[in-house]
């Protein structure tokens, strides 16, 4: 699964922000002005971070 800044998700949701912090990688979805978390991966997870992605 992958998740990137500006994708479309949950029914009209786009991505606003993926952040690193101490505890794991936060997602947060954006709708109307109103900003949401919306997933959490604990450091454990497996992750691969892509940066400045054109396509």
């Amino acid at each position: 699964m992958h998740y990137s800044v500006g994708q479309e998700v949950y029914g009209g949701h786009t991505i606003c922000d993926i952040l690193a912090e101490d505890d794991g990688y936060h997602i947060y979805i954006a709708k109307d002005g109103a900003q949401l978390p919306w997933k959490h991966f604990n450091k454990n997870m497996a992750v691969s971070i892509e940066y400045n992605l054109d396509y």
